[in-house]
């Protein structure tokens, strides 16, 4: 990339003296701010760089598309940002501490990695799932990405709250104490959404995010050890059955549907469903020292949420809007798991007898 100011830049030294400046007491300091900083590089870059929040990604444009940044080509450009302002502003011949001052602010890692963090808040179009079969992405309008982030976030809120309640009531069953509680009441809430995002390279984690949402487990385990009596869990596999259908139904749509949206084969986006929606459960299981349910219960588990998860991609796959898409994959896998322990529904053995 060419870092040699030209004239026009040069000519508009004098002009921007007033805006990049101010008098202070101490002529050693250098008075830009990174909100300033930030403006100047997304007015200069705004059409070549895109941040989707929901994916946590920058997408450069490439001339007819947009493409995941993998080299963060976007710090380059940040950086150059920053020397273009920093000669603008030498170009008034600037004292020598201020210009020292300039050189180590305008030039500085952490400055450079605040204008791309800042301007990454700003708000802009979300590259979405494109139509071509070299499966790039693009701008164009795709109705399975007109989810909005905050309803992401909710759904995930109340299945993390659904898969903690199952939690606690299965530590509960197993007369674990408080600290137990929570851990398995925390595990069993994150885990299969943690390790959604850890293969999916997906950051920061839900949980790490949204610090609220570690408040909500921590309250549903606390009211667990404190209200719930142990008479009511008499009936506790009935009691645990509920919550866990619902958070089998809710993660495993969020799940197949950020996979999705980050242009993951279908079948990656199924399997992505599947993780998300039973890996608490597994987790879970183990804490209480059990063999999960996933692997003994012969009723279906892990085929309602696939089944589920297939019927997102196929609405999807026909353009169905993404709330519809979603809604009919936590509705047949909840729907399913539910028949399956109405009707004890369970597969056959394999093996010789």
């Amino acid at each position: 990339m060419n870092e040699r100011l030209t004239p026009d830049e040069l000519a508009r030294a004098v002009e921007l003296r007033a805006e990049l400046y101010a008098d202070t007491a101490d002529n050693n300091t250098a008075p830009i701010s990174d909100d300033e900083l930030t403006r100047r590089f997304t007015d200069r870059n705004g059409d070549r760089f895109r941040y989707c929040a929901t994916l946590g990604r920058w997408y450069e444009w490439r001339a007819t598309h947009w493409m995941h940044d993998e080299t963060m080509t976007v710090y380059d450009a940040a950086r150059y940002s920053c020397k273009v302002d920093l000669g603008n502003a030498l170009g008034r011949s600037p004292k020598d501490g201020e210009a020292r001052a300039l050189r180590t602010k305008l030039g500085s890692a952490s400055t450079i990695a605040a204008v791309v963090k800042m301007a990454s808040a700003r708000p802009t179009n979300t590259p979405l799932r494109s139509l071509r079969p070299d499966r790039r992405m693009d701008l164009a309008v795709n109705p399975v990405a007109g989810f909005g982030r905050e309803a992401i976030v909710v759904l995930e809120f109340v299945a993390t709250m659904a898969f903690a309640l199952s939690g606690v009531i299965g530590a509960l069953r197993k007369r674990m104490d408080i600290v137990g509680i929570c851990a398995c009441g925390f595990l069993a809430a994150f885990g299969g959404g943690t390790l959604r995002d850890v293969l999916l390279d997906r950051r920061p984690f839900f949980w790490v995010e949204h610090q609220t949402v570690l408040l909500g487990v921590l309250a549903i385990s606390v009211a667990g050890a404190t209200f719930v009596s142990r008479r009511r869990l008499e009936r506790g596999q009935r009691w645990l059955q509920a919550p866990d259908a619902i958070g089998l139904g809710l993660f495993c749509a969020t799940g197949t549907h950020l996979s999705y949206l980050m242009d993951q084969p279908p079948i990656v986006a199924v399997m992505m469903g599947v993780i998300t929606g039973t890996f608490g459960g597994v987790l879970r299981d183990l804490v209480c020292n059990e063999v999960p349910e996933l692997f003994s219960d012969h009723r279906p588990y892990a085929l309602c949420a696939a089944a589920g998860a297939l019927i997102y991609v196929i609405a999807a796959g026909l353009g169905t809007e993404a709330w519809v898409a979603m809604a009919a994959c936590a509705v047949a896998t909840i729907g399913l798991r539910a028949l399956a322990l109405r009707f004890d529904v369970r597969l056959p053995p394999v093996g010789r007898a």
